[in-house]
């Protein structure tokens, strides 16, 4: 006999560990978050992030005894693992972007340039990949490839 597990859309099984994954805002990954993790049975666990914890982007809590039940053993449980992930504001989402910069701890590594001296970054477009894998010039036409440059070579003919 062969049991097939098919996967949940909510959890992802490891033995009687269960992981959850939960997108955040940034204001929520600075300054604490709660929400209601609703189980596979049903019941719900309200779940809140302990005063002045910061949730770095991936970071991982656990709630012990909160996962499956143990194979042959009912009374004990695996734990349930968070995942979260931290959804970062759209280009002009952010009303007061200097007012952050008076409120967050500076870096000890900035640095600042000249900004008429600078380049700007642009948003990443996939087409504009350089298609030879070489990294240089793409090829024009694959005719060419066999001749060197500078031209066709020429034969003497033969008398």
């Amino acid at each position: 006999m062969r049991i097939l597990i098919e996967p949940h859309k909510r959890f992802e099984r490891k033995g009687a560990d269960l992981f959850y994954k939960k997108k955040i805002s940034l204001y929520e990954a600075l300054t604490g978050c709660s929400f209601t993790v609703e189980q596979l049975d049903g019941t719900k666990i309200n779940v809140t992030t302990p005063p002045g914890d910061i949730i770095q982007p991936g970071a991982m809590r656990q709630i012990n005894r909160k996962g499956m039940p143990l194979f042959k053993d009912n009374m004990s449980r695996g734990n349930l693992y968070i995942i979260f992930e931290t959804e970062f504001p759209k280009k002009g989402e952010m009303k007061n972007p200097d007012q952050l910069k008076n409120i967050l701890p500076v870096p000890k590594n900035l640095v600042s340039f000249d900004k008429s001296k600078c380049e700007y970054l642009d948003d990443y477009d996939a087409t504009s990949l350089n298609p030879n894998a070489e990294g240089g010039k793409p090829k024009q036409d694959e005719d060419d490839e066999d001749m060197p440059p500078g031209g066709q070579r020429v034969q003497c003919a033969q008398q």
